[in-house]
């Protein structure tokens, strides 16, 4: 594993540019624009901060595994101005608790996580053995969306986690955040306080919208996302995952690039947010090398979010994941621990600061 750590090319890490030929070229957008009422609709928004609709979650099944429990949940999308197809209607949750920890019994209230999905993860197993039960391990509870046209909820003309319409990705990125922020919503109006959420990659882009947006302090770790995924996917080495000729049409490259630019920078761009309002339990973490989410736009988000503890990680995107689960599990222990409600924003301690397997 250590030869991950080398690139070989200055410009990202390898192993980055070698999945991105292998796996990723031309997996988006080979079906074109799609509804573009719907796409302008998104767009359109006058905010993206609204107050979360509260969600109606049932829960199902019970497991009670050696070292934490499983309980596995649904809901029906309140977002009901924003039909989605009949797969992607249902939501399903997966939490993960600490061994002897029961959600529904008087006075406890165990801290929660919200674990956002990376690009491509459409089963929990990456985020419930990596993150999910290492924190059940700490006494911290976790809970795993399964977000639309991913997984179960894949629309039946969509291939794996390849979504072929520009409208459904633009669809996508406003539920899951829609969802993420009312999830947690949903919980703090029934007395959880202590609250986070995280993810890699895509999941880190969520993660940061969601803490952004609510209107209560919560703990954040964000891995490997920037402050826009426009120049991540329009301009940047993930281009080549996007099918231009399907986009193009009469039209040449650059109208394209420049059309979709315009659609990914309101629902994709972290700077139509105000900054988190816990700054002081917010951590970004992103990787030298990334090949992804390029370093500029990384540095971006920390100048946007003023105050806000950023570090990184050598070798790339994907040295990142293999490697930093541990690293994320013990920030979110951290801030976790050093949430206060109410803070006031600027108030506080750094508690970042004793994570010594940290390279600044």
């Amino acid at each position: 594993m250590e030869d991950l750590d080398r690139n070989f090319d200055g410009d990202g890490h390898w192993l980055d540019h070698l999945y991105l030929r292998l796996k990723s070229k031309e997996s988006l957008f080979s079906k074109g624009w799609g509804d573009e009422k719907l796409t302008k609709k998104i767009v359109n928004l006058e905010s993206l901060t609204e107050k979360p609709r509260p969600l109606n979650i049932h829960f199902m099944r019970r497991e009670e595994e050696k070292k934490y429990t499983s309980l596995e949940a649904v809901f029906k999308s309140p977002y009901v101005d924003f039909p989605l197809p009949k797969n992607s209607e249902q939501g399903f949750l997966e939490f993960i608790l600490p061994k002897g920890v029961d959600l529904f019994q008087k006075g406890s209230k165990p801290p929660l996580i919200l674990l956002m999905p990376a690009s491509g993860d459409d089963t929990f197993s990456y985020r419930k053995k990596k993150i999910a039960i290492p924190l059940a391990q700490k006494g911290i509870a976790s809970v795993l969306l399964e977000i639309p046209f991913y997984g179960r909820r894949k629309p039946d003309y969509q291939e794996e986690t390849n979504i072929g319409l520009v409208s459904d990705f633009a669809l996508m990125l406003y539920m899951s955040y829609q969802e993420g922020r009312s999830i947690l919503y949903s919980f703090f109006k029934n007395g959880f306080y202590h609250l986070g959420v995280s993810g890699f990659s895509m999941g880190g882009f969520f993660a940061s919208g969601i803490a952004a947006s609510l209107p209560f302090p919560v703990a954040l770790v964000a891995a490997l996302t920037g402050n826009t995924i426009a120049d991540t996917l329009v301009y940047g080495h993930c281009q080549q995952s996007c099918h231009w000729n399907a986009l193009m049409g009469n039209q040449s490259k650059i109208s394209a690039q420049k059309k979709l630019y315009k659609i990914l920078n309101f629902i994709g761009n972290l700077e139509v947010l105000p900054p988190p309002s816990s700054l002081t339990t917010s951590l970004l973490i992103n990787a030298q090398e990334d090949a992804y989410i390029p370093p500029i736009n990384a540095k971006k988000l920390k100048l946007l979010w003023k105050g806000v503890d950023q570090v990184w990680l050598p070798g790339g995107h994907f040295t990142a994941i293999f490697k930093g689960a541990p690293i994320v599990v013990d920030a979110l222990e951290l801030a976790i621990k050093n949430l206060k409600y109410p803070r006031r924003r600027g108030l506080g301690e750094k508690p970042f600061q004793t994570l010594h397997s940290f390279s600044p």
